[in-house]
């Protein structure tokens, strides 16, 4: 029979082949015909063998590829291990440590500190994250002044204008996240020169807080509609002492009240056409009558009659005959 020394351990069929035939070369068939039959037994045997069994490299790859799977689950179970835990205490005080520049008014970029606050690995729960929303929404109903920047960066990163702040348990809050939301949409679909009217009068409002009455009467009508309808939306661009002095000023009793720039309405362009023609002639012709009959009315007036014909009237004449 062939060894696995003679045919090697991990021999494929090329192997098993190569060594029957190294065998068979020592084995006379006429004298040793039942050691060839016993050879050629053995070879069939190890052909069956070495096709079925998989060779040392696809077991080493095998091996090998099962290996790196269990270290990926195990690097993938490391990495969430620390997601569980992590306990409440480690949760508010990231919350704690990210809150402090999210509700720094001089914060130039509050969107980029939102993107990273969130990705904090103590952060990563959802429970987290909505703490963290819950929190920046309470701070913006309490104190708005002056945190459109942050606003804009939570709407974006929390989707409050898609779903109307329903993520906020708070309902009052909710409320006004929404409201704000729209304010800001309305605010941004009205015209250009209104639009540019009210940015002027915002920016006077943060120049100056508190107005003069050339301000005051320069940018009443703008800020009338600030206030009136996009109140949300006006605080949160303004601080809040600014805010309170220019409503007090508008309010005061000596402050009187710009009028209203009246529009004049467009005129419609004359047509003349056939009708207005017609009674234009008509209205000619009594001017005509009125001055060459002024004394006449139209039932007195003398018209011309036609002279009868002669041969009519002897034709007349007869047939009365």
């Amino acid at each position: 029979m062939l060894s696995e020394a003679e045919a090697g351990v991990d021999a494929g069929p090329e192997a098993v082949a190569r060594a029957y035939e190294a065998a068979l070369l020592q084995i006379d068939p006429n004298s040793q015909a039942e050691a060839s039959d016993n050879l050629h037994a053995a070879y069939a045997t190890a052909l069956a063998w070495a096709r079925d069994r998989p060779t040392s490299q696809q077991a080493n790859q095998a091996q090998q590829a099962h290996q790196e799977q269990q270290a990926h689950q195990a690097q993938t179970s490391a990495a969430a291990a620390p997601l569980h835990a992590v306990t409440q205490a480690e949760v508010e005080t990231a919350l704690q440590e990210w809150l402090v520049p999210l509700m720094d008014r001089g914060q130039s970029q509050p969107g980029a500190v939102l993107a990273q606050a969130l990705r904090d690995e103590r952060l990563a729960s959802t429970e987290a994250q909505r703490a963290l929303q819950a929190r920046i929404a309470a701070v913006l109903v309490q104190d708005p002044g002056q945190r459109a920047a942050l606003f804009d960066a939570a709407v974006f990163r929390f989707q409050w204008d898609v779903d109307n702040g329903s993520q906020l348990t708070d309902r009052w809050t909710a409320a006004w996240i929404a409201q704000a939301c729209g304010e800001s949409l309305a605010w941004r679909g009205q015209a250009e020169a209104d639009r540019q009217r009210q940015l002027e009068a915002l920016a006077a409002a943060q120049a100056c807080p508190t107005p003069d009455e050339t301000l005051l009467t320069r940018h009443f009508f703008a800020m009338d509609v600030l206030m009136s309808r996009f109140g949300y939306w006006f605080s949160l661009r303004l601080p809040n002492d600014a805010l309170q002095a220019w409503a007090q000023a508008y309010q005061a009793p000596g402050f009187k009240r710009p009028l209203a720039l009246k529009t004049p309405a467009p005129r419609a362009r004359f047509k003349f056409n056939a009708r207005i023609m017609i009674i234009v002639v008509l209205l000619a012709l009594a001017v005509l009558r009125i001055v060459f009959y002024p004394n006449q009315s139209p039932s007195q007036q003398p018209w011309p009659v036609k002279p009868a014909d002669p041969a009519s009237q002897t034709e007349g004449a007869a047939a009365r005959r």
